[in-house]
């Protein structure tokens, strides 16, 4: 499983020159859901850039509909759904957020403005955030344990026990 945060997930972007094409898994990174990390490796010495993204609300998914199709939606999505940026080449701007109503916390246009993300980068955010929040339901929490182990170690449950007879 990919590195969970708080509330959403973290996201590195498939045009990201940290990561070295050849060595790295990229069609099993983008095909997790929460963009499993050791899928990619990286050039020595350079790190990427990472992006804290969160599912959208419901109000948020609805009025999304009504942004026009293209940029202008990937953007509104972006606003919605980025909750942090590490590594950003050039550093960006403290991340400002404005309430708007039934949407809730969103980034100021401003910060978009000011932070010139970049087409591409807004682009593929969105596809991120769009993908978790299509999901039927909130995400867990994250889990402390690794994934995997055996049916033994599974605690037995009601339904798996046999009726007396």
């Amino acid at each position: 499983m990919g590195h969970r945060v708080l509330d959403g997930v973290r996201f590195i972007h498939p045009f990201d020159t940290a990561i070295d094409e050849d060595a790295s898994d990229y069609n099993a990174y983008a095909l997790s859901c929460y963009r499993d990390e050791t899928k990619l490796c990286f050039h020595d010495g350079m790190k990427p850039t990472r992006f804290d993204i969160k599912q959208l609300t419901h109000q948020q998914k609805l009025h999304r509909h009504n942004v026009p199709e293209g940029f202008a939606r990937d953007e509104f999505t972006v606003r919605c759904g980025l909750t942090r940026v590490d590594g950003f080449e050039g550093g960006l701007p403290h991340m400002n957020h404005a309430k708007e109503g039934p949407l809730g916390l969103v980034i100021t246009r401003s910060w978009m403005d000011e932070a010139n993300l970049g087409e591409y980068v807004i682009t593929g955010l969105s596809a991120g955030i769009f993908k978790i929040s299509e999901l039927s339901l909130p995400l867990p929490p994250p889990s402390v344990t690794p994934s995997g182990g055996s049916e033994s170690e599974a605690p037995a449950t009601a339904s798996s026990e046999k009726p007396a007879t």
